[in-house]
């Protein structure tokens, strides 16, 4: 075999691999586009005891709320949830990770596309 023909059969394999690349890419950039609503922030149950000396918080059982927390310019916020908001908030904070984590993937195989192009 002769050395452009071997040449021929690198570049060719190269094309394929960055191919498939591009087609991971352009999945993932589709998935992207397909995020519904999303917010930062996670979501934790607080518990805490009132000042009522007679209230049953004073005997173990504390008073429960759900609260979302993020930062804002370096310092934590947190805000209560209403029952009524607590599973859309749930979603809209567990959206924001997927979107996070398919922007990573999306960036290390573009990354990867990058390596390829250099090689050529």
């Amino acid at each position: 075999m002769g050395v452009d023909k071997l040449r021929g059969n690198i570049y060719t394999a190269l094309m394929k691999a960055l191919r498939k690349l591009e087609d991971k890419r352009d999945a993932l950039l589709e998935e992207l586009g397909e995020v519904g609503p999303f917010m930062e922030g996670s979501v934790g149950r607080n518990g805490w005891h009132c000042r009522n000396p007679r209230c049953r918080c004073q005997r173990g059982e504390l008073h429960r709320a759900t609260i979302l927390t993020w930062k804002e310019k370096q310092r934590t916020v947190s805000r209560h949830v209403p029952k009524a908001l607590e599973a859309e908030v749930r979603q809209w904070t567990a959206e924001m990770r997927r979107v996070r984590s398919l922007i990573k993937q999306i960036a290390a195989v573009q990354r990867e596309i990058f390596y390829r192009l250099r090689e050529r």
